[in-house]
């Protein structure tokens, strides 16, 4: 099989993850978006005092509103559409998307994310342009990568690194968008709630990082003893509410999940 028909058999396969399945990962994304967007950046005791009762979209008159986790995850999606066999020229457009978003000035763009944007209008070349830092952008628009790369677990990493290393440099940021595209990899191949061990077992296989061996060690000790999300991010440390350091964010998403 030459080269081009590798390339045309794999694009092949992708188009046979169902529009429903993405769609899914789209909506899932904006819908937790716009309903966790309120209490961001608030601690555990600002939010109950600000909101009683049951937890739902409260942005503004009873609705949700999306933020750049969203529009992050959209902007990945139409870069893969268009480089869906080039990690390098996908992560140039992506670059250039993120320039004209930055160029908008929007609301609640990361530090981290702001700087790297500031390179790549200034010249710096997508490879170059990260800032070294951990936070959890990456990790907040792997998913749609995770699911569209289902069956094809080098070229899932391939474009998790490449989208991940356009604005953060740190191998704690790849480890947590790495986990994210893989979790989303395994329920997109079985269609099923996977079983808290295979989770574990996926999650403990790609990085022997000790600070991500620990927290996983704390989600498996904690998911036994039976604690509730409250409890879990008290045991780690976290009582005044998650940061958005990404060996903070994922393994508390994940622990939800």
């Amino acid at each position: 099989m030459t080269g081009k028909e590798v390339i045309k058999s794999n694009s092949t396969q992708r188009q046979q993850v169902s529009r429903e399945v993405l769609g899914g990962v789209l909506l899932g994304t904006a819908a937790g978006d716009a309903l966790g967007l309120p209490a961001e950046n608030l601690s555990p005791e600002q939010i109950s005092r600000r909101w009683n009762g049951k937890w739902r979209m409260r942005f503004l008159f009873g609705r949700g509103m999306i933020s750049d986790d969203t529009e992050h995850t959209l902007m990945v999606a139409e870069a893969l559409l268009h480089h869906p066999d080039d990690a390098e020229k996908f992560q140039r457009a992506l670059g250039w998307k993120f320039r004209w978003w930055f160029a908008g000035l929007p609301a609640g763009v990361g530090l981290t994310t702001a700087k790297a944007c500031l390179r790549l209008w200034i010249g710096f070349p997508p490879s170059k342009a990260a800032v070294a830092l951990a936070g959890s952008g990456p990790a907040m628009r792997s998913a749609i990568i995770g699911a569209y790369f289902a069956d094809e677990p080098e070229r899932r990493r391939e474009f998790v690194a490449a989208s991940s290393r356009l604005t953060h440099r740190g191998r704690q940021a790849d480890t947590a968008a790495l986990a994210v595209a893989e979790c989303m990899a395994l329920v997109v191949r079985t269609q099923l709630q996977p079983e808290v061990v295979q989770i574990l077992e996926l999650l403990r296989g790609f990085s022997g990082e000790r600070e991500w061996q620990i927290a996983l060690s704390l989600i498996e000790s904690s998911l036994v003893a039976g604690k509730t999300v409250s409890e879990f991010v008290r045991a780690g440390g976290l009582e005044k509410g998650v940061t958005g350091y990404s060996m903070h964010v994922v393994p508390v998403a994940m622990y939800a999940w």
